[in-house]
């Protein structure tokens, strides 16, 4: 830009040195002509020139400072609500065939462990059953579901055959800024057989995600595992 007025005023010059000295020739051949004038001229065009290019480079300077300070703003405002969460599987089978011993199944415990590595809180929205077991049936890569199990977060155990005292959900979990916490699920299902977990919640910010990117692929928090229950 500066290159740009440098130009310009580079060429101011030349057309005014060439009008002074097309009025000097004019006083040699015997035509009045004020010198002085002239270069009085010239001064007061440089002048104003010199101060065009001093406001113009100064607002120019000025415009780039608040856009850089806007832009910083925007980007520090980014890092700091930045949600970053570490979501891994683990599952254990246990001896258990629950209230009928001969009903062919066993206990599954599924536990959800939740890394918050993030610059903010997250608020994790579990009221839509984010963990769901599938029985499987495979042929080749063809896989599908035969029954699909939605598992619980029990805030409160109620007492067996109590209806007055029932179990309570947990709806929500908050998880800290560098907590790390345990969702621990549990069933009763049929071994023998092949199972796909899924734990899968929609994300909470999205700004910092790319939005035409999250309206073709829905934005959430995944993780998936298979396991034979034996």
């Amino acid at each position: 830009m500066m290159l740009v007025w440098i130009g310009i005023t580079f060429l101011v010059l030349i057309g005014i040195c060439t009008y002074a000295l097309k009025k000097v020739n004019m006083s040699n051949s015997g035509q009045y002509a004020d010198l002085s004038s002239v270069l009085n001229n010239v001064i007061i065009a440089l002048s104003i020139v010199c101060t065009g290019i001093w406001t113009i480079s100064t607002f120019d300077l000025l415009n780039q400072r608040e856009m850089a300070a806007t832009q910083l703003k925007e980007l520090r405002n980014k890092a700091k609500d930045i949600e970053s969460s570490k979501i891994e599987i683990s599952t254990e089978i246990v001896e258990y065939k629950g209230a009928y011993p001969d009903s062919g199944k066993k206990g599954l415990i599924v536990n959800i462990k939740i890394k918050n590595q993030g610059n903010s809180a997250i608020d994790f929205n579990l009221k839509d059953f984010p963990l769901k077991v599938y029985q499987i049936e495979a042929d080749d890569t063809d896989v599908g579901y035969t029954k699909q199990y939605e598992l619980n977060v029990l805030s409160k155990v109620g007492k067996l055959g109590d209806k007055k005292e029932l179990f309570t959900r947990l709806d929500n979990l908050v998880s800290l800024v560098s907590s790390e916490k345990v969702l621990s699920y549990f069933a009763v299902l049929p071994k023998n057989k092949m199972y796909y977990i899924v734990f899968s919640l929609k994300a909470h910010d999205t700004e910092s995600i790319d939005e035409a990117n999250c309206q073709v692929n829905e934005c959430k928090w995944f993780a998936s595992k298979y396991i034979y229950l034996k």
